[in-house]
């Protein structure tokens, strides 16, 4: 869900502020911190580090939300000109 999350909010800054519908090396890195985030909450059914790796789950996830506010952020704050 968080990924899909992730990939909607960057299509739908992309295309409403008016850039390129491409992921930079940035928005594929943020994308792979929530997919790690994903497999470390699934990890704890294989192993017996259930605390550490669904804290590192917690921390990827939020970084990857982080990330996204960090790069996507300052083009949302930007005012748009309607040119008249």
């Amino acid at each position: 869900m968080g990924g899909m999350t992730l990939a909607v909010m960057t299509w739908a800054t992309l295309g409403h502020c008016g850039q390129d519908l491409t992921a930079t090396r940035t928005t594929r890195a943020i994308y792979g911190v929530v997919i790690a985030a994903a497999v470390s909450r699934v990890a704890p059914l294989f192993s017996g580090l259930t605390t550490y790796l669904l804290m590192l789950s917690g921390f990827a996830w939020s970084a990857a939300f982080l990330g996204f506010v960090a790069v996507y952020g300052p083009m949302l704050l930007r005012a748009k000109h309607t040119g008249s």
